[in-house]
């Protein structure tokens, strides 16, 4: 069974246990719009992050603790990281299968 870190930009974060994706209406209301999956380094493993597909333009504000996770895989590349932000909330997929 997997796990989804809900990842709130005000820090109100909670975890669920899980077995799949949420359906797309489930992400879009804690996401706050449409969702888009982007690839992070999680724990050692790399699995998917869902975030808004709009953030930056509809200027939703910067989600420090999902930002962390984003950068670490270029971090660890020695890439620079000081613009690469999420903004909203974010849901991580701990061994979830990504179909």
């Amino acid at each position: 069974m997997g796990r989804i870190h809900y990842l709130s930009v005000y820090g109100a974060n909670r975890i669920e246990a899980a077995d799949t994706v949420p359906d797309y209406s489930a992400c879009e209301d804690f996401l706050q719009g449409g969702r888009e999956f982007v690839w992070v380094m999680y724990e050692g493993k790399r699995t998917c992050m869902l975030v808004n597909e709009n953030g930056i333009a509809l200027s939703l504000p910067i989600n420090r603790a999902a930002t962390e996770i984003y950068r670490a895989w270029p971090r660890k590349k020695q890439m620079d990281v000081k613009d690469l932000h999420i903004h909203g909330n974010a849901m991580v997929l701990e061994d979830i299968a990504i179909e």
